[in-house]
Parts: C-alpha cells; structure tokens; sequence
C-alpha cells in the first residue's frame, strides 16, 4: 500500500525537486534509474565523483521504519551499487540520518541512503566516536529493530522476543532517529540519537568529506554538473540492473 507523500516533500515529488533545483541552482537533475521501491541519482552538490543517493519512492522517515521487505531489497541494491562503484572508483561506504521527522535535526524528513566512494583502507568509526557511541549491528534488517526508537538494543537480548509497540515507545522515549554507518568492509554501525541541542546538520557528510580533505561539505556549496555527468558516464554499468526513471505524473 502506497504512503501517503506529503506536497511539500520534493523527494516524494520529483518533478517539483527538478523544477525547484532548476529555478534556484540551474541544475538539471539526472536519474540513474529505479530498483522496486527505490530510486537511484548521483548525489546533489555531492563534492566528489561517484557519490550516489538512493530514496525511497514513498514517504518514510527513515529505512528503518520501511516494510522488512522493502529493507531486504535495499540491502540487495546496495550490494549491487558498491559493486559497480569497485569498478570505477574502489571501496565505499554507506551513510544514513535516520529521522523521526519529530526532531529538529529533521531539514529531509525522507528516507534516503548515501554511497560513496572512499580509498582503500578509509574509515570514518573513529571519527564519529568522538561525537557518538556506536553500536555494532549483525544484519542489515536488523535496521527494522530501530523503527520505534530506542528498542533496537532490547532486541538483540531477547532471543525471538516481540515487544508490543506502545510499551517500547513508552519506556525508550525520547527518541530522536539514528546515524547509521557501514564502512568499506560492509561492517555496520548505528547510533541512537536522544539529544538533538546543537546536533550538526549533514554531520555524517561533514565528517566524511573532512577526512577526505573537502573544505567545503555542505550540498549546496558543491552544486556541479559536471560532477553528475562524470558520475553517471562512470557508473553507466548500473542501467543493466535499473529500470528508466518515471517521475510521479509522467516519464521525464
């Protein structure tokens, strides 16, 4: 069943995105394709080559609070992405702010996932341990652990137990989404976030794109199309496994 997508929300409207990223940056946005539930592009004002961003075609806040199935297939398109980044760029790493919407960290309140391309052996865990702890996650559908908030933990001590929605909602609260990190070995972390006073908007950029010597990492100050085209001519391989993109009222 569809959600419901909010007019606002230019990741559930993509022809507003495109008219509102024409209008405000003439930037003519390029899609790589769709995969099921999802859609594929190269990262706006990504700041390097090979940066993709994928979105879920209906609104959820985050992927964790997709249906299972949905994270199982993400999962699969995500292994086969990093494969075909390997083959023009190497290693790479996948980024998630998970969000409640209920939070002021909330500026996409859409779920969506970063890829992108590091060097061998490049590592951002230290980095953000300094800022916050991070909790090492066994599967990627696991994530679902972490739809109503604080609960993900609980479950990995209770061996095949459910625990009802409104008595972990009422006992783990307050909750504020997650970060969710998994480096160039496929190794996962995520981080459930309780306290948002002062928390840095696109901080899992940010403390990427600082390691990679980026001075500039906000998406907006990296607006280049000649960084998308490079992109989409690079990791052209992927068009075998995506269906051309549609936007919401019509093929573009």
């Amino acid at each position: 069943m569809q959600n419901n997508r909010p007019s606002q929300c230019l990741f559930c409207h993509t022809d507003k995105g495109y008219k509102y990223m024409k209008e405000i940056y003439h930037y003519d946005v390029q899609f790589l394709g769709t995969w099921g539930n999802f859609t594929v592009l190269p990262m706006i004002g990504a700041g390097i080559d090979g940066y993709l961003l994928v979105l879920h075609k209906d609104h959820y806040h985050s992927m964790a609070d997709m249906p299972l199935e949905d994270i199982k297939s993400l999962r699969e398109l995500i292994n086969i992405i990093k494969k075909e980044i390997s083959k023009s760029y190497g290693n790479s790493v996948v980024l998630e702010h998970g969000s409640t919407c209920d939070n002021i960290s909330c500026l996409i309140d859409h779920a969506h996932i970063h890829i992108v391309p590091v060097p061998k052996g490049f590592d951002i865990a230290d980095e953000i341990e300094q800022d916050y702890e991070l909790f090492s996650m066994m599967r990627y559908t696991d994530l679902s652990y972490w739809r109503y908030g604080g609960l993900g933990r609980l479950q990995y001590r209770i061996k095949n137990g459910e625990i009802d929605k409104k008595t972990a909602q009422r006992i783990f609260t307050p909750f504020s989404g997650y970060l969710y990190y998994e480096n160039s070995s496929k190794k996962m972390f995520i981080h459930e976030l309780k306290d948002l006073y002062n928390f840095q908007p696109q901080y899992l950029r940010m403390v990427l794109l600082k390691k990679l010597g980026k001075e500039k990492w906000e998406w907006n100050r990296n607006i280049d199309s000649e960084c998308q085209r490079r992109t989409i001519e690079s990791l052209r391989g992927l068009s075998k496994y995506l269906n051309p993109f549609c936007d919401n009222e019509g093929e573009k």
